[in-house]
């Protein structure tokens, strides 16, 4: 409604400045709607004159708000029967329904797609915005704008990989200013997944340890802060329990964690292991446990003991462990249907998702990950289905 009031508002602005003002030469300086000396959008947008790189300052750091509506300019605009840059106006100045429906008259283009995706990753819809770009770049594979956003929205969504490989090819166009600020985003991405993934292992290698202590009190008050690495942690703490008595000990974190998630999946794992023969399970556990190590001389062969064992958890923790290029996926999409959690199901896509990248085939790996992470959120909270790639 606020929208709508601020458009009414606008049009009858631009009415009374038609009518009031002397008349001038319909000139428009080529860059009016990039003058300032930063820019509060992160995103591109295809109209030239607001396509000049200045740096990106977020208004949540210290930047200044939008400046009020230009009449003038836009009544020029309305003279020249620019609808696109009428519709930028808007878009820079938050009247994105206006906007979009100035864009939706448009003729299909890149650009056009381009500019609506913008409108819809500010809206937060970020697989419509997806899906854009991508009819955007089928159309124009180099389209400059397009890339951009493209991997602004990859990384929303969390595609970092896919993000930071789209950045990488937008500053191979050496665009000034662009280009630079394209490589910074890859980096930091590329650094901050380094960081996730290096505090993750750490964080589970400490509850591992904590919990592989006999008679260690089990971290139940902490279940609702990080389920996801007490899940983590107490797999491999039953993997690599030498006894079935210390399988069992683990029971009661099993439970809490399937209170949280509303099933008996772990209670049900944990109580299949405790039933193992562990007269042969048990040197198994333990080079498992030194795989974890990186101490393991022959993961290969150590594989390959666990399927002769029929050790088939076991076997599905070394194949999550080892190099994707090793993975066999119809062998370990198997073991993780079998194991009945979605995280495992989440995992093998994940890892035919990077063969396809490897490949060429981003496109087809970016969706065959979002479909996966749709999947997976629809039994699992958020928390459970990690978008990271």
């Amino acid at each position: 409604m606020r929208l709508g009031v601020a458009g009414m508002a606008l049009a009858a602005g631009i009415a009374l400045w038609l009518v009031f003002t002397p008349r001038q030469p319909a000139e428009l300086p080529e860059d009016w709607l990039a003058q300032a000396p930063q820019r509060l959008l992160e995103a591109r947008l295809s109209y030239h004159a607001a396509d000049r790189h200045r740096p990106y300052v977020p208004l949540r750091s210290g930047g200044t708000a939008p400046t009020l509506l230009p009449l003038q300019q836009l009544a020029i605009l309305e003279e020249q029967g620019d609808s696109r840059g009428i519709a930028m106006v808007y878009l820079l100045h938050g009247d994105l329904a206006r906007a979009s429906s100035l864009l939706a008259r448009q003729p299909p283009s890149a650009d056009r797609d381009n500019d609506q995706a913008v409108i819809a990753l500010q809206q937060g819809r970020l697989e419509e915005a997806h899906a854009l770009l991508a009819q955007a770049l089928a159309a124009q594979p180099r389209h400059p704008q397009t890339l951009w956003n493209r991997g602004l929205v990859l990384r929303e969504l969390g595609l970092s990989r896919h993000a930071e490989e789209t950045f990488e090819q937008l500053a191979e166009l050496a665009e000034p200013g662009w280009s630079e600020e394209a490589l910074s985003l890859a980096a930091s991405l590329r650094r901050k997944r380094e960081e996730r993934a290096t505090a993750h292992q750490a964080a589970i290698a400490a509850l591992l340890e904590r919990l592989s202590q006999p008679g260690a009190p089990l971290p139940l008050a902490s279940v609702r802060q990080q389920p996801e690495l007490l899940r983590a942690a107490l797999y491999e703490a039953v993997r690599t329990a030498p006894s079935p008595e210390r399988v069992l000990a683990l029971l009661p974190l099993a439970e809490e964690l399937d209170r949280l998630q509303g099933d008996t999946l772990l209670q049900r794992y944990v109580s299949g292991v405790a039933a193992r023969d562990f007269s042969l399970r048990a040197p198994l556990a333990r080079a498992y446990a030194l795989l974890l190590g990186s101490e393991s001389p022959e993961p290969a062969a150590l594989r390959e003991q666990l399927r002769r064992a029929g050790e088939r958890d076991l076997l599905l923790g070394a194949l999550l462990h080892a190099p994707p290029h090793e993975v066999d996926l119809d062998e370990l999409a198997a073991l993780a249907n079998e194991a009945q959690d979605p995280r495992f199901l989440l995992w093998v896509e994940r890892i035919r998702a990077r063969r396809e990248q490897a490949q060429g085939h981003a496109a087809q790996a970016e969706q065959r990950l979002l479909s996966a992470l749709r999947t997976c959120r629809a039994r699992l909270p958020p928390a459970a289905c990690m978008a990271e790639d």
